[in-house]
Protein backbone atom coordinates (compact mmCIF):
# COMPACT_ATOMS: atom_id res chain seq x y z
CA UNK A 1 0.00 0.00 0.00
CA UNK A 2 2.72 2.14 -0.68
CA UNK A 3 0.62 4.77 -2.87
CA UNK A 4 -2.33 5.29 -0.63
CA UNK A 5 -1.63 7.70 2.32
CA UNK A 6 -5.35 7.54 3.95
CA UNK A 7 -9.22 7.05 3.96
CA UNK A 8 -11.09 9.69 2.50
CA UNK A 9 -14.83 10.88 3.34
CA UNK A 10 -16.84 9.49 0.84
CA UNK A 11 -18.84 12.27 -1.89
CA UNK A 12 -22.99 12.80 -1.25
CA UNK A 13 -24.69 12.20 -3.08
CA UNK A 14 -24.57 9.96 -6.67
CA UNK A 15 -21.30 9.85 -8.10
CA UNK A 16 -19.93 8.14 -11.30
CA UNK A 17 -16.50 6.08 -10.88
CA UNK A 18 -14.29 7.08 -13.34
CA UNK A 19 -10.95 4.98 -14.56
CA UNK A 20 -7.49 6.69 -14.60
CA UNK A 21 -5.70 3.98 -16.06
CA UNK A 22 -9.13 4.58 -19.23
CA UNK A 23 -9.86 7.97 -18.48
CA UNK A 24 -13.02 7.67 -20.59
CA UNK A 25 -14.08 4.55 -18.95
CA UNK A 26 -16.80 4.16 -15.89
CA UNK A 27 -18.34 1.69 -13.78
CA UNK A 28 -21.53 0.37 -14.43
CA UNK A 29 -24.33 -2.16 -14.81
CA UNK A 30 -26.13 -0.89 -17.98
CA UNK A 31 -26.54 -3.67 -19.40
CA UNK A 32 -27.00 -6.30 -16.02
CA UNK A 33 -23.75 -6.96 -15.54
CA UNK A 34 -20.33 -5.09 -13.98
CA UNK A 35 -18.58 -3.62 -16.46
CA UNK A 36 -16.11 -0.24 -16.82
CA UNK A 37 -16.91 1.66 -20.42
CA UNK A 38 -17.83 4.41 -22.31
CA UNK A 39 -21.03 5.64 -21.16
CA UNK A 40 -23.57 7.47 -22.53
CA UNK A 41 -25.06 10.28 -21.01
CA UNK A 42 -27.78 10.26 -17.84
CA UNK A 43 -26.94 6.35 -17.54
CA UNK A 44 -27.99 6.31 -14.16
CA UNK A 45 -26.70 2.62 -14.26
CA UNK A 46 -23.31 4.87 -13.94
CA UNK A 47 -24.27 6.37 -10.55
CA UNK A 48 -22.99 5.45 -7.53
CA UNK A 49 -23.70 6.21 -4.11
CA UNK A 50 -20.99 5.74 -1.35
CA UNK A 51 -22.65 5.15 1.68
CA UNK A 52 -21.21 5.18 4.91
CA UNK A 53 -20.67 2.09 7.36
CA UNK A 54 -21.87 3.80 10.86
CA UNK A 55 -18.95 4.05 12.66
CA UNK A 56 -16.55 2.45 10.77
CA UNK A 57 -14.32 4.73 7.85
CA UNK A 58 -16.09 2.03 5.42
CA UNK A 59 -18.63 2.29 2.75
CA UNK A 60 -21.30 0.30 0.72
CA UNK A 61 -21.15 1.17 -3.09
CA UNK A 62 -25.22 1.20 -4.21
CA UNK A 63 -25.80 1.74 -7.64
CA UNK A 64 -28.60 4.39 -8.65
CA UNK A 65 -30.45 2.70 -11.40
CA UNK A 66 -31.05 -0.87 -9.32
CA UNK A 67 -30.40 0.51 -5.96
CA UNK A 68 -31.55 -2.69 -3.96
CA UNK A 69 -27.60 -3.51 -5.79
CA UNK A 70 -24.03 -2.94 -4.33
CA UNK A 71 -20.55 -3.95 -5.30
CA UNK A 72 -19.29 -6.61 -3.06
CA UNK A 73 -17.15 -9.69 -3.30
CA UNK A 74 -18.63 -12.31 -1.09
CA UNK A 75 -18.47 -14.95 -4.14
CA UNK A 76 -14.58 -13.72 -3.83
CA UNK A 77 -15.27 -12.12 -7.22
CA UNK A 78 -16.68 -8.56 -7.79
CA UNK A 79 -20.17 -8.74 -7.82
CA UNK A 80 -23.46 -5.86 -7.66
CA UNK A 81 -26.26 -7.46 -6.65
CA UNK A 82 -28.55 -7.60 -3.40
CA UNK A 83 -26.50 -8.04 -0.36
CA UNK A 84 -27.20 -8.77 3.28
CA UNK A 85 -26.90 -6.53 6.40
CA UNK A 86 -23.55 -7.47 7.73
CA UNK A 87 -21.49 -8.26 5.05
CA UNK A 88 -17.87 -7.29 5.80
CA UNK A 89 -17.24 -8.62 1.71
CA UNK A 90 -19.67 -5.21 0.80
CA UNK A 91 -17.90 -2.76 2.49
CA UNK A 92 -14.65 -0.73 1.02
CA UNK A 93 -12.22 1.46 2.04
CA UNK A 94 -11.66 4.94 0.03
CA UNK A 95 -8.02 5.42 -0.12
CA UNK A 96 -6.54 8.58 -1.44
CA UNK A 97 -3.31 7.48 -3.97
CA UNK A 98 -0.57 10.15 -2.37
CA UNK A 99 -0.27 13.22 -4.05
CA UNK A 100 -3.09 12.94 -6.98
CA UNK A 101 -6.65 13.00 -6.65
CA UNK A 102 -7.17 9.50 -7.35
CA UNK A 103 -8.41 7.03 -5.21
CA UNK A 104 -8.76 3.05 -4.81
CA UNK A 105 -11.59 0.85 -3.37
CA UNK A 106 -9.94 -1.51 -1.14
CA UNK A 107 -12.43 -4.48 0.60
CA UNK A 108 -12.46 -4.81 3.99
CA UNK A 109 -13.39 -8.52 4.26
CA UNK A 110 -10.44 -9.08 1.75
CA UNK A 111 -8.36 -6.49 2.19
CA UNK A 112 -5.80 -6.98 -0.18
CA UNK A 113 -8.75 -7.06 -3.02
CA UNK A 114 -8.53 -3.75 -5.00
CA UNK A 115 -11.57 -2.70 -7.41
CA UNK A 116 -9.52 -2.80 -11.12
CA UNK A 117 -9.78 -3.57 -14.74
CA UNK A 118 -6.11 -4.59 -15.13
CA UNK A 119 -7.09 -7.62 -17.21
CA UNK A 120 -9.75 -5.53 -19.22
CA UNK A 121 -12.70 -6.50 -17.44
CA UNK A 122 -13.35 -5.33 -14.05
CA UNK A 123 -12.77 -7.00 -11.34
CA UNK A 124 -11.20 -7.58 -7.50
CA UNK A 125 -7.74 -8.69 -7.05
CA UNK A 126 -4.43 -7.87 -5.79
CA UNK A 127 -3.06 -5.30 -7.84
CA UNK A 128 0.64 -3.12 -7.93
CA UNK A 129 1.03 -0.03 -6.30
CA UNK A 130 1.60 1.41 -9.35
CA UNK A 131 -1.05 0.51 -11.21
CA UNK A 132 -3.46 3.02 -12.61
CA UNK A 133 -6.34 0.10 -13.58
CA UNK A 134 -6.96 0.40 -10.12
CA UNK A 135 -7.41 3.98 -9.22
CA UNK A 136 -10.38 6.01 -9.75
CA UNK A 137 -11.70 9.37 -9.33
CA UNK A 138 -15.54 10.84 -9.34
CA UNK A 139 -17.04 12.73 -11.60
Amino acid sequence: MGTSTRFIKPPAGYVRIRSRWHDDHYINIEHDALDACVIEPGWMSAEWAMLQVPETPFVLIRNHWHDNQFLHVQKMSLSCSPIEPGWLSAQWYLERIKGTRFIRFRNRWQDKFYINCEEGSLEAGEVGDQWRSAQWTFD
